[in-house]
C-alpha cells in the first residue's frame, strides 16, 4: 500500500527479529570478526589497487531448501549486490566502475510456482516484480542479468522481454517456442516461419541459434546457427 508501516507493526517486525540478537541464533546469523558483506564477495581482485578489486563469486546450495526459502535467499543476496553496485554506480558518476553480471542458474525452476495458491505467493511474486525491476534497469547502472532457464515459459514476461542477447537450444515445449521464435523476430502463429519451430526441436547438441539484440545496424540483429566453445554448450536456452 501506499501508507507508511504503523508503529505496531514496525515493532512486531522488530520483536520477531529479535530472537536472532541472542545465544546460538545470533552466533550463527550475527557478523563475526572474519564476516565479509555479501556485496563484497565478488570483489575480491589483487590489492594495493582497491579501488578496482574484481572477482567472481558462486552462491550454491540449497538442494534440500524447499522453493520459498532458495527465492528469500537469493532475492536477499540479489538485492545487495544490486543495490550496491547502483550506489557505487552513481558515487562514481563521470569515472569508473566495472560491471556487475549476475547468472542465475535454472531461473525457472527458481521462479517456478508463481502465481499459484499457496502460502508463499504473495512474497515468491514480490521478489519477482523486484528481478523484473533489476532486469529493466540494470542496464544504466552496469548491472548485467543473466537467466538460465529449461522452460522459457515459467519466466516471467518482464525478464524476458528485457533480455537483449539469447542463446536457443534445443525445447520441445510449444510454448517455449513460440516465445523464442517471437524473441528472434520471426511470426510464433500461422504457417510462416514454421521451419524455426521444427528445427528448434530437434537442434543438435552444441549448437544454437544466438540473437544479439543491441545494435543500431538492422543486419545484426539477424539470428544466427552458431556453435559456442565447448565449455559453453550446457547454457541450453537463455543468456
Amino acid at each position: 500500500t501506499d501508507r507508511a508501516p504503523s508503529r505496531a507493526a514496525l515493532e512486531g517486525v522488530l520483536l520477531r527479529l529479535e530472537t536472532f540478537t541472542r545465544g546460538a541464533l545470533a552466533r550463527m546469523y550475527g557478523k563475526g570478526d572474519d564476516s565479509l558483506a555479501v556485496e563484497d564477495l565478488g570483489l575480491l581482485g589483487p590489492e594495493p589497487n582497491l579501488a578496482d578489486r574484481w572477482g567472481l563469486c558462486i552462491l550454491e546450495g540449497g538442494a534440500e531448501m524447499d522453493k520459498y526459502a532458495k527465492t528469500v535467499v537469493l532475492s536477499l543476496a540479489a538485492w545487495h549486490l544490486y543495490t550496491d553496485s547502483v550506489i557505487r554506480r552513481r558515487e562514481t558518476i563521470g569515472g569508473f566502475n566495472r560491471p556487475l553480471d549476475i547468472f542465475w542458474e535454472e531461473a525457472n525452476k527458481l521462479l517456478s510456482g508463481v502465481g499459484e495458491s499457496d502460502t508463499s505467493t504473495s512474497s515468491t511474486s514480490g521478489a519477482v516484480e523486484m528481478w523484473q525491476t533489476f532486469w529493466r534497469d540494470g542496464r544504466k547502472y552496469k548491472v548485467f542479468m543473466h537467466p538460465l532457464a529449461q522452460n522459457l515459459s515459467e519466466l516471467p514476461p518482464g525478464i524476458l522481454s528485457s533480455c537483449n542477447n539469447a542463446f536457443f537450444g534445443q525445447m520441445k515445449s510449444l510454448l517455449d517456442r513460440d516465445l523464442a521464435v517471437g524473441h528472434l523476430a520471426r511470426s510464433e502463429r500461422g504457417f510462416t516461419d514454421e521451419e524455426y519451430k521444427r528445427y528448434m526441436s530437434r537442434i543438435p547438441r552444441e549448437l544454437a541459434i544466438v540473437k544479439l539484440g543491441y545494435s543500431a545496424d538492422v543486419a545484426d540483429l539477424e539470428p544466427v546457427l552458431a556453435r559456442p566453445p565447448s565449455n559453453w554448450y550446457r547454457l541450453q536456452k537463455l543468456l
